[in-house]
């Protein structure tokens, strides 16, 4: 599959909306060889080298580039020189080069800590839904059947332990205004959406400094309207326990578009019931 496409961006006027069919970066490609290929995804810039033995990578973020642009073709300027400033690169060996190059999006590969802007209090009994985004991955596989050489994310997350310091995790940190309204949101091509209903069940306001998005047990979704998405999450905090009660959707919510539209792109890195509880959401309420 290859429905690549460019989008132009002119200073003014600001560019038109993507259609789906434009913001699809991801598929499989058969590359001429020795002809470098280049994608921009957002801030994430990727040239892909196919050689006679190897396969050769290089990427860079450029946080200047307007975040909406969506890019595939070959590299006008040939691969990248290993000297461009925060240019990371990659050579895999291989015994045959031949075969297409597939690029395929995933969620990141640890759970993704949000924390509002400016934190939110629920009172007793009370239900909100938040529409936050986590940066998607590229996994680069090669060959029939595809074997994979590296994942690439589009955005680089900070680190940040999420728990008490003896019973916890390395997750990813994400800073966000937690968005009531889903129009609020900026959509880019490089992101997923996920909308997150947090009900308080208890008789005493719940704060909401902090919460740990379970995007490992995830799945991944391209919709009708041309973004990236996952289902639903809902997280209870109930009286007397100090976990919280964790229910994921059974597929793309309905703000995805058309059912008959929206296709499922990649499954959850980590399998899991679709409602569980576990003790990583003790902090999800700052307790």
């Amino acid at each position: 599959m290859s429905r690549l496409s460019l989008s132009s961006r002119q200073p003014t006027p600001p560019p038109a909306p993507l259609d789906a069919d434009q913001r699809v970066w991801w598929g499989e490609r058969a590359l001429p060889p020795d002809e470098a290929h280049f994608w921009r995804i957002g801030p994430l810039h990727l040239w892909v080298l196919r050689g006679d033995l190897e396969w050769r990578l290089a990427w860079l973020r450029d946080d200047s580039a307007p975040p909406e642009l969506v890019d595939a073709q070959p590299a006008p300027d040939g691969f990248p020189d290993d000297e461009r400033e925060g240019l990371q690169a990659a050579r895999f060996g291989v015994a045959s080069a031949e075969g297409p190059l597939t690029v395929a999006p995933r969620l990141p590969d640890r759970p993704m800590v949000i924390r509002p802007l400016t934190p939110l209090t629920l009172p007793e009994g009370e239900r909100v839904t938040l529409f936050v985004s986590s940066p998607l991955f590229l996994e680069l596989s090669v060959g029939a059947p595809a074997r994979k050489l590296v994942e690439v994310p589009t955005v680089r997350p900070t680190d940040t332990w999420f728990g008490s310091p003896i019973d916890g995790e390395i997750c990813y940190a994400s800073r966000t205004h937690g968005y009531r309204h889903l129009s609020e949101l900026p959509m880019f091509p490089h992101r997923a959406i996920t909308p997150v209903h947090v009900v308080n069940a208890t008789r005493e306001p719940l704060a909401i400094d902090r919460f740990s998005l379970p995007v490992v047990h995830l799945s991944l979704y391209f919709g009708a309207d041309g973004h990236h998405w996952t289902q639903e999450v809902t997280v209870t905090r109930e009286a007397g326990t100090s976990v919280g009660r964790v229910q994921l959707g059974s597929g793309a919510p309905e703000a995805a578009g058309d059912p008959g539209q929206v296709h499922r792109v990649a499954e959850p890195r980590v399998p899991s019931p679709g409602y569980f509880g576990a003790r990583v959401f003790s902090s999800i309420f700052g307790r």
